[in-house]
């Protein structure tokens, strides 16, 4: 399945399951195939009228009736399998990617746990769960245990915890398999020869065009990178102190609030290399921007055009960006406040920012913004 194909099937459907199943027929490669993702209710019907004109009433052996279907919420994947191998494949590997899959019904992919009672996450607004929970008939194809453990690992998934770091000797929490929303159709095919949907994966390294970079890294101060650092700027410094130079904390300064250590770091680097002078500047308005941007094409050349790294990187550190967000864990600080986004958050509503800022030269916080995939749906909707 081609990268927009991938991205055409998942639209209307919601959103962490079109993340997981993304990643599940990724791995399964090309003898898997989704076809089908959220469909209307006549849809539904018409599927549902061919099926038992042709097979009776083994139908309700091969997919829900209308009004029942999950497809019809965007609670469903249709996937169809080019071998058997490949079937049992999918079966076995679907747990650990948070999808059920119906031993009896193998070509449907759902939530896990959607059918449990009580279903162990939020589903979509307007969508009553409970039409969804197993009858007798299902509980004996399933199982009791497998339903117990749907219901336990289903909110895994999709109704992550924030639960405290283990071996850390700093105060903060962890909340497991999440993925930055922006880059939710992020697990590409190899050389992806067509554009990535939106501003957010432009650059990112994965993206690669007949298996060379989208971008030139050979050196961290290429012109490109000067460009996208000088962007993301403004874009950081909006959101860190709306745009004041003059703030200042314990530990933090300024429009960018970096830390004073990482200004002596960074500060002497950028000096010595402008100025061959091996001491860090004065905090001026201006030797801020031209600091912050130094620092900031560093980390683009660093992750390779990862900008959702780069800004995670930025809020959190290189280390969290390591064992965090490259894992798809989400991460905060105990010190930040409710009104601070998670280091996901962060980089998701800044790479918000950023595209708007690209697009219309405008800065707004990127909480003010709707997620950029869905401002995609809604393009290709137009189209």
């Amino acid at each position: 399945m081609s990268k927009q194909e991938q991205v055409d099937l998942m639209n209307g459907v919601w959103p962490p399951l079109a993340q997981q199943g993304s990643k599940l027929l990724a791995k399964l490669g090309s003898d898997a195939l989704g076809v089908a993702g959220k469909i209307s209710e006549e849809e539904s019907q018409s599927i549902w009228d061919n099926l038992h004109g042709e097979f009776g009433e083994e139908v309700y052996e091969i997919m829900d009736s209308p009004g029942y279907n999950p497809m019809e919420d965007g609670l469903g994947i249709w996937v169809v399998y080019r071998t058997d191998e490949a079937e049992a494949l999918a079966q076995k590997l679907a747990p650990s990617f948070g999808i059920s899959i119906d031993p009896n019904n193998p070509n449907l992919m759902e939530p896990m746990g959607l059918r449990s009672n009580p279903t162990p996450f939020k589903v979509p607004d307007g969508v009553d769960p409970a039409k969804y929970q197993r009858t007798a008939r299902s509980r004996t194809r399933y199982g009791a245990l497998n339903d117990v453990m749907e219901q336990i690992y289903g909110g895994v998934f999709y109704d992550p915890k924030w639960v405290p770091e283990q071996g850390s000797s700093h105060s903060v929490k962890v909340k497991g398999d999440v993925v930055n929303p922006e880059l939710r159709y992020g697990t590409p095919e190899e050389n992806v020869s067509e554009l990535p949907p939106y501003e957010a994966l432009m650059f990112h390294p994965d993206f690669q065009h007949d298996g060379k970079d989208w971008i030139d890294m050979s050196t961290p101060h290429t012109s490109l990178i000067r460009t996208l650092a000088k962007e993301l700027a403004p874009v950081i410094r909006k959101q860190e102190s709306d745009n004041r130079y003059d703030i200042s904390s314990s530990n933090r300064f300024g429009a960018y609030q970096i830390s004073n250590t990482l200004w002596e770091t960074i500060g002497t680097e950028w000096n010595r290399a402008h100025h061959g002078i091996s001491k860090a500047p004065e905090k001026t308005n201006d030797n801020q921007d031209a600091v912050v941007q130094f620092y900031l094409e560093n980390l683009i050349a660093k992750y390779k055009g990862n900008l959702g790294a780069v800004l995670a990187d930025y809020v959190a550190g290189a280390g969290n960006v390591k064992d965090h967000y490259m894992k798809g864990q989400d991460w905060r600080h105990k010190s930040w406040g409710e009104a601070h986004p998670s280091m996901m958050e962060y980089s998701s509503q800044l790479l918000r920012s950023w595209a708007h800022y690209k697009k219309t030269g405008e800065v707004i916080k990127g909480k003010d913004l709707p997620p950029l995939f869905e401002i995609r749906d809604k393009e290709h909707i137009n189209e």
